[in-house]
């Protein structure tokens, strides 16, 4: 009690919230603010206080559970298959993709088109099919490709592997391209919607043995 009265009889302007709390306790509230004349409870019992006082408790962050986690280690794996690492010399290590899937013979008939609109490369030589493949420089070769629906494999960048697919691929009206000697399946040709010309019709004749209907 000595030291209770000792605190709130000094002339100190800080009063800590545990003196408020034992005056409203005693009853002798008004004889502490009565000790600091121009102060009133509020400011005397806030000046000391800690500024975290009446602010909300932060939510606690939940711990995530391992399950949660992606398994990381699993898809570096299944994407270190896609890849093969060679060593040349002492130094240096070469990391290439895998090799590429054996595409499916393809069994859908070779279709003669207009070149135009989104028609654009050709699947065999990787090239436009407005360039000129050395051997087949014909009129006609600047104005017609085939097209073939065909299931295959290409290299999908956003998941870093292979992936089947299928779609139309166009080629080439010549055997280099559309690589028909490889083919397992009866070769078949159809003229689609082109009206087939005499010319066009003979090189078909002569690059492939096959005479249209």
């Amino acid at each position: 009690m000595f030291l209770f009265l000792h605190l709130f009889q000094s002339k100190q302007y800080k009063l800590c919230h545990h003196c408020v709390a034992v005056a409203i306790h005693t009853e002798r509230v008004e004889q502490i603010i009565a000790s600091f004349p121009g102060r009133s409870l509020t400011r005397l019992s806030t000046s000391s206080a800690p500024k975290s006082v009446g602010t909300k408790v932060p939510p606690r962050k939940r711990p995530r559970e391992e399950a949660a986690l992606p398994p990381q280690a699993s898809v570096d794996e299944e994407r270190s298959h896609q890849f093969t690492a060679e060593a040349i010399g002492d130094t240096t290590v070469v990391i290439r993709k895998s090799a590429k899937p054996s595409d499916p013979p393809p069994s859908a008939p070779l279709v003669i088109k207009s070149i135009s609109g989104g028609i654009r490369k050709c699947a065999g030589c990787k090239k436009p099919l407005s360039t000129i493949i050395e051997g087949y420089n014909e009129d006609d070769d600047k104005m017609y490709c085939f097209g073939r629906f065909e299931a295959y494999n290409f290299w999908n960048k956003s998941t870093q592997r292979y992936q089947p697919t299928a779609s139309t691929r166009h080629y080439h009206l010549n055997p280099v391209c559309t690589k028909v000697w490889q083919s397992e399946s009866p070769l078949r040709i159809s003229a689609g919607n082109v009206q087939i010309s005499q010319h066009l019709r003979a090189i078909v004749k002569e690059r492939f043995s096959y005479n249209l209907i």
